[in-house]
């Protein structure tokens, strides 16, 4: 096992010896500053305790070490990265660690007292939670996923019991992710990554965890979707008499929708489990922030995803805003959110009427010149205006692709050709596996997204007026 950075010996008396453990009970200070009032909570590392800060008169959190780990210096040294970890991140949805020390030799971390209940126990009382409810738990955990990911940190054991409810000064319910005791630093985490055992609790375990693999942000979606499934169901998706039974169960990657179980669940809410559950992880969610999205979108009422709105118009010709440069292998007259206009509506308009003031030249071929050039410049303009707002294919004439792809009048079909050829295509958060595919014909816009493992996530949309192939290329990750 590799030697602890500099940084965490120092915190280590005696060069790394540590003294006798002397077990603390209510009323042992630590460090002169921090009196233990009682147990609060206990789990496989450390135990937690209700403590007051003696200078503050404030309320405050323990978290020690358990009995029988306080003489290993690789959980000493992991408790230690949990605090400076979490200490960084300073989310609403996460517990805040204010004060890091040792009591005889042992680190300690001081949090925040959370009054509330943990998710577990709510789930306990309750069986189950309606949509609505669990969703406004969820949202709240994965948007403190989506702060974490961004830092590199991957949380590796998202379950019920590290999950509080509590509530705010105004009364308002707060949800707090705890414990990042086995977090993983994606980025020089030496610690994290060269253990000799799984970490992690089966239930909430992503396949190649359980497989002890490398992990990544999407580990945690993968327990994420079998937190919300058991949040609904009143189970665990891979349930099972033992961990081992699980851990097979999981890697089949079989198991019953969740709308099977609870009919009044919607149908999209089964497409989001199943991603988040994906046996392969290029199939999951790319990140927290669009399984949110998904999720958000499966709530009764819900309205479609917000579309680009034209702002309100003054009396004035408004000017358009910059757009920046399309990608590059993608055409620059592609649909824009700024403004779409169909073919149809475009010769529809009553032609622009320009009302020229007379000009008077002394010599006959001046003012031939001059009319010349202003027939020029108008068909420029007319001409400009007009691509600028043609929804045309980048790759396939209108006309090509009508006559090659026409299916009705009341149906089209939409190609989407990609590059890589191996790419996978969604169109409206469904993946599609036939191309093309076949779409009602709608003046509303429908969402094409194209990803790829390695590449950058590309999003289009696509208006299904009639028949057509657009081309969407990804660009590689830069590294």
């Amino acid at each position: 096992m590799p030697s602890p950075p500099r940084e965490e010996a120092e915190l280590t008396p005696g060069g790394g010896r540590r003294s006798s453990p002397v077990p603390v009970t209510p009323g042992t200070v630590l460090e002169g500053k921090y009196r233990i009032e009682r147990e609060i909570g206990r789990g496989g590392m450390g135990v937690v305790y209700e403590a007051t800060h003696l200078m503050l008169a404030r309320k405050v959190a323990v978290k020690l070490l358990s009995a029988g780990l306080v003489d290993r210096p690789d959980m000493a040294n992991r408790m230690i990265r949990e605090a400076r970890t979490v200490s960084t991140l300073g989310h609403p949805n996460i517990v805040a660690v204010t004060d890091l020390s040792l009591h005889n030799g042992s680190p300690f971390i001081v949090m925040e007292l959370l009054s509330g209940v943990s998710l577990e126990a709510e789930l306990a009382q309750r069986g189950t939670m309606s949509l609505v409810d669990a969703v406004a738990i969820i949202d709240s955990v994965l948007d403190a996923l989506d702060a974490v990911h961004l830092r590199g940190i991957v949380h590796r054991d998202i379950k019920a019991a590290n999950v509080m409810l509590v509530r705010d000064a105004k009364g308002r319910r707060v949800v707090k992710v705890l414990d990042f005791g086995i977090a993983k630093i994606t980025q020089g985490d030496e610690l994290g990554t060269k253990t000799s055992f799984v970490l992690g609790t089966p239930l909430g375990m992503a396949p190649e965890q359980a497989l002890g693999e490398e992990v990544d942000a999407r580990a945690d979606l993968h327990a994420v979707g079998s937190l919300l499934y058991a949040m609904l169901v009143g189970e665990a998706p891979y349930a099972a008499a033992n961990a081992q039974a699980v851990v097979a169960r999981m890697l089949e990657g079989r198991f019953k929708p969740a709308t099977t179980r609870v009919r009044s669940l919607p149908g999209a809410l089964d497409a989001v489990i199943a991603r988040a559950l994906a046996r392969d992880r290029n199939d999951r969610w790319p990140d927290a922030a669009s399984m949110r999205d998904a999720l958000r979108a499966c709530l009764p009422g819900a309205k479609p995803r917000p579309r680009p709105a034209a702002a309100a118009k003054p009396p004035q010709t408004p000017v358009p805003e910059l757009e920046a440069l399309p990608p590059r292998g993608v055409s620059r007259f592609a649909p824009t959110p700024v403004e779409r206009l169909d073919l149809g509506t475009l010769l529809d308009r009553p032609p622009v009427r320009v009302a020229v003031a007379p000009v008077r030249l002394s010599k006959p071929w001046v003012s031939s010149v001059v009319l010349a050039v202003l027939a020029i410049a108008a068909g420029l303009g007319a001409w400009r205006w007009y691509v600028a707002h043609q929804d045309a294919s980048p790759s396939v004439p209108p006309s090509a692709a009508e006559s090659t792809l026409d299916t009705g009048r009341d149906r089209i079909l939409l190609m989407v050709s990609t590059s890589p050829k191996d790419a996978t295509v969604f169109v409206d958060d469904v993946r599609i596996e036939a191309n093309p595919v076949e779409l009602p014909r709608s003046e509303s816009f429908v969402r094409v997204r194209v990803e790829a493992g390695g590449y950058v996530t590309r999003v289009m949309e696509v208006q299904p007026l009639r028949s057509r192939q657009v081309e969407i290329a990804l660009e590689r990750v830069k590294r």
